[in-house]
């Protein structure tokens, strides 16, 4: 990801450089801010949940109806990124739509479940009991019958179901238990009658609104002389019975308070009529819908351009008469109420042209029969260079858009395509051609092709571990001229059946092509091969050493891959967990590996000793706590044994013969105290390298500043908090941690108990800047750590209490650039290459990307300040 292997240090610093910003721009946005998905609503502290710290989830659905009888029928709608989806609706049917319907046959409540991939987020959406379906059996409704009608007004009301108990309330102040009542209604009105009931120890409510309407007993009606007519139109309207007062609205904005008045109307429509009248002080109201029709003397009229054509063909309308409302019906089933219509004839026939029209409510259409002739595009076919190539052309127009479907899952969107068929049969071709108004022609035919023998090839075996060798197999027609291999990992070859080494981990590419006389052949197998790295084990010890019974410490610090691991502590003994203590009770030098696998189960092995010394050949130590802690730091030291004389040199200038003395470093450093003791036997010094480590005030804190932080701790922290536990409070705005895996150039995230040491970088996301306190070892040392470095891009820090050049953390290691990243300023700094600009100096608290040329163990020496 960050580079091919293959780059050496002649590397142009320039393209290194740009290609660095790509990488942090793709990384911290496309992998590292994927977590951001759906944080909109406001940050909030990051949280573990299942090992890893991640947000929550930015797909969601919904669903409508929840609930109902079957069979229920629903529909399901995704909220969220765009991308693949797998439906599980819980009664054993699934659907791969974005947003379906599915219809539940079968009572019970159904846990419905969608799995999504939208780019590198993936996940699950579950939801319980989410749809219920009730049974139909336990329906309840009812009906009645008259639903109108003059006072007294009898309705019988019927219950539909099986309601155990029931309550009716008429609306009128009466009410009933009975399961199908009769009632009768005295006053006129409207009434909503409501029925309340229970069923299967659940009770629920039905209310019809304005379900009965009851009027008066005394009738009044109207008519009219004449119903219908040519603006203008003159009529008389009489009211049939006898009535106190009366009220007429003759639907075009006048009003008559007469019995019997006459009216005019100017404009053509369709009228509604209503007279309301009182009787005893009562008010009722007669209406009749559309009761006068007006026509108008000038009906609309349109023509069209063009009446001919191929499809896709576009046609303009154009309307005289203009009338109040208007759609267009353009004959094949599609409507528009636009002004000047515009229509995309997608399939040839001869199309009947319509305007339906409306004036005031009249309306009626203008039909023109067979007005439109539209023609079909043709598929024309002619023989290619061999027997399976087809050459196509079509005469619809220029200008248009094609997508060609060869019928073999190969298209074309070219006008005349040629296309090869590598295998025999009969293809079903099809030709869309995209209008320049919205719509599409369709045109088809059959090929049938009988080409020789595709070319092809093999590998064995596609998968494994670097470095992979594959025996590739040729499978072609014919006596090819030659041939040339590309392995896709830079290398080729010339032979018939090559026999190729993969040295780098990768998924690789291979493409082979064939030159005949008259052609060339090529295939290419898109990640075909995949060849897995080797994880390269690292661990530390504490102590390296010691006396039986000594127990040691052993934490695995290797980084970019699966968790299975296995020790061998040289004594018989073995274990498989990330941070062992193991009992030595014999004196000896044990020979202690740790074998790790990753992918493909590819494992890596390494192996260091362990010296275990016997009572009888300790005669004299000095040993001293705490040995790690802030400027002042004051050690109580002790002799062991009973030396004649000794002299204990504390490493910082300081010496004495006290035998317990008290010791205060003033400055921060590694110090490496020294006791002489002499005896019978003589004199001999005993040194205890970096013994003790004075810290720097501005070291008692990682700082992170608000956006992002790439960070390491100097020195080692107390066991049980070496971990990225340590960031369990900072608020991260749902961003996930991350670290990098050069084995397999991949983003790996981590979780609360990553191990956290001096030689790990982590990115981390800050809301606001933030003082994390670090909880310093106080007995553990630098003096073993150490991390494998693969060719090419590496994320590392390194130990120390101080700044460092790049060629003292580095030695001699085979490196080319290093980059560091500035968290102020949310940029990268201007790499440094080796052997140029090495005065910028390293601080043990920030990460760093390294570009390796070559495999190599980072094992650097402590840094002092003093």
């Amino acid at each position: 990801m960050f580079g091919s292997p293959g780059v050496r240090t002649n590397l142009n610093l320039f393209l290194v450089y740009f290609l660095m910003m790509v990488l942090v721009s793709s990384a911290l946005t496309g992998s590292v801010l994927a977590d951001e998905q759906g944080s909109g609503v406001g940050a909030q502290v990051a949280s573990f949940e299942n090992g890893t710290m991640t947000a929550d989830g930015a797909v969601d659905f919904s669903a409508s109806p929840l609930d109902g009888y079957a069979p229920l029928c629903v529909t399901f709608t995704v909220h969220g990124l765009l991308g693949e989806y797998f439906w599980d609706f819980g009664d054993g049917t699934t659907s791969n739509s974005q947003n379906p319907v599915h219809c539940y046959q079968n009572v019970g409540s159904y846990w419905v479940k969608l799995q999504y991939s939208a780019g590198q987020n993936t996940g699950e959406v579950s939801k319980v009991d989410y749809i219920r379906v009730k049974d139909p059996v336990t329906r309840v409704d009812y009906d009645a019958t008259p639903l109108n009608g003059t006072v007294p007004l009898t309705v019988q009301f019927s219950v539909i179901g099986n309601p155990t108990t029931l309550h009716w309330d008429f609306d009128d102040g009466q009410e009933s238990s009975e399961k199908n009542p009769v009632h009768q209604y005295q006053q006129s009105g409207y009434y909503s009658p409501l029925l309340t009931y229970c069923a299967d120890s659940a009770c629920d409510k039905i209310s019809k609104y304005n379900y009965i309407e009851v009027s008066s007993g005394e009738e009044i009606n109207f008519t009219a002389e004449d119903l219908g007519g040519v603006a203008p139109l003159s009529t008389k309207f009489i009211a049939t019975g006898q009535a106190d007062t009366y009220a007429w609205d003759f639907g075009d904005g006048t009003t008559s308070y007469e019995q019997d008045p006459g009216h005019y109307y100017t404009q053509p429509g369709n009228y509604t009529v209503s007279l309301t009248y009182s009787i005893d002080g009562a008010t009722y109201t007669v209406t009749r819908s559309d009761y006068i029709h007006v026509t108008s003397r000038y009906a609309p009229d349109f023509n069209a351009s063009p009446r001919s054509g191929m499809a896709p063909l576009c046609v303009e309308m154009d309307m005289t008469s203009q009338p109040q409302s208007w759609l267009w019906m353009f004959g094949d089933d599609v409507t528009s109420p636009d002004a000047h219509g515009s229509h995309c004839y997608g399939v040839g026939g001869r199309y009947d042209l319509g305007l339906h029209y409306c004036y005031n409510g009249y309306c009626s259409d203008v039909v023109k029969p067979r007005y439109i002739t539209v023609t079909s595009p043709r598929i024309y076919t002619d023989p290619g260079n061999d027997e399976a190539t087809v050459k196509f052309r079509t005469d619809a127009g220029d200008g248009l858009r094609f997508l060609w479907e060869f019928g073999d899952s190969a298209t074309s969107d070219s006008a005349g395509p040629t296309h090869r068929y590598d295998e025999p049969g009969e293809y079903n071709v099809t030709l869309s051609v995209l209008g320049t108004c919205g719509c599409t022609a369709k045109a088809s035919t059959k090929v049938s092709v009988n080409p020789k023998k595709p070319l092809d090839f093999s590998g064995t075996p596609l998968e494994g571990c670097a470095p992979h060798s594959v025996q590739f197999t040729e499978s072609s027609s014919g006596s090819p001229e030659k041939r040339r291999w590309d392995f896709g990992d830079g290398e080729t070859s010339e032979e018939r059946n090559p026999f190729h080494s993969y040295r780098f981990p990768g998924i690789y590419t291979p493409t082979l092509v064939v030159s005949y006389t008259d052609h060339e052949e090529n295939i290419t197998k898109p990640d075909y091969i995949s060849v897995h790295g080797i994880p390269q084990p690292s661990f530390l010890i504490n102590p390296e050493s010691g006396v039986a019974p000594a127990t040691i410490t052993f934490t695995d610090t290797t980084s970019g891959y699966e968790s299975k691991r296995s020790w061998d502590f040289g004594d018989g003994v073995t274990g498989t967990e990330a941070r062992m203590e193991h009992r030595y009770d014999q004196d000896g030098v044990y020979n202690v590996s740790l074998t790790v696998w990753g992918e493909g189960d590819c494992h890596g092995m390494v192996t260091r000793t362990v010296k275990i010394a016997g009572q009888q050949e300790l005669r004299y130590d000095l040993t001293g706590l705490p040995r790690i802690g802030l400027t002042p730091l004051s050690t109580s030291y002790k002799v062991s044994g009973n030396p004649y004389q000794w002299t204990i040199d504390f490493g910082d200038g300081q010496t004495t013969s006290e035998q317990n003395p008290f010791h205060t470093y003033a400055s921060p450093g590694f110090y490496s105290p020294k006791l002489h003791v002499c005896d019978a036997d003589g004199c001999e010094d005993i040194v205890k390298p970096n013994y003790v480590a004075v810290i720097p005030p501005e070291y008692q804190n990682l700082t992170l500043v608000q956006g992002w932080n790439l960070v390491s701790v100097p020195v080692s922290l107390e066991p049980g908090q070496d971990t990225m536990g340590i960031f369990a409070g900072v608020d991260t705005a749902s961003h996930s941690l991350y670290s990098w895996d050069s084995t397999t150039e991949q983003w790996k995230r981590v979780n609360k108990d990553t191990p956290f040491d001096p030689l790990t970088a982590v990115w981390i996301y800050a809301v606001k800047d933030v003082q994390i306190p670090l909880p310093f070892a106080s007995t553990s040392l630098e003096g073993n750590l150490s991390r494998s470095l693969s060719p090419g891009w590496n994320l590392v820090s390194f130990p120390g209490i101080g700044k460092a050049a790049p060629g003292a953390v580095l030695g001699e290691l085979g490196w080319s650039y290093l980059l560091g990243f500035n968290a102020q300023s949310q940029k990268y700094d201007v790499p440094v290459e080796k052997g140029k600009d090495e005065q910028e100096l390293l601080d043990p608290q920030r990460g760093y990307w390294v570009y390796m040329e070559d495999p190599g163990e980072l094992n650097p020496p402590i840094y002092n300040s003093h």
